[in-house]
């Protein structure tokens, strides 16, 4: 009966031990990092939320956080005897891209 009786006290004087003989564990606060959320397209850079059409190409860049993203002409088949396929490289995207004159 004695062992019953005593060992309540010899459990909780045993977690009193193991919680002075392991300390918690400090937080650790992860550092900081900090992202580039520029861009660079053909080793130019295009800041973040700034687009630009590259010279000699006919498209245009953007960079939305780090992302990329280029938009360039769709392509145009022409099927039709009385269209024409336009290139008038004069202009920056899109009105550089080829468009289909038909008569």
């Amino acid at each position: 009966m004695r062992t019953l009786v005593a060992l309540p006290f010899v459990l909780a004087a045993f977690t009193v031990v193991i919680s002075c003989t392991f300390p918690e564990m400090p937080t650790v606060i992860p550092k900081v990092t900090f992202v580039d959320v520029n861009c660079t397209y053909a080793g130019t850079p295009v800041p973040n939320g700034e687009s630009s059409t590259p010279e000699g190409e006919c498209k245009k860049v953007t960079c939305t956080n780090g992302d990329l993203k280029i938009e360039e002409c769709r392509q145009i088949s022409n099927n039709d005897s009385h269209c024409k396929l336009t290139n008038d490289t004069g202009g920056t995207f899109p009105f550089c891209c080829p468009s289909l004159f038909c008569k």
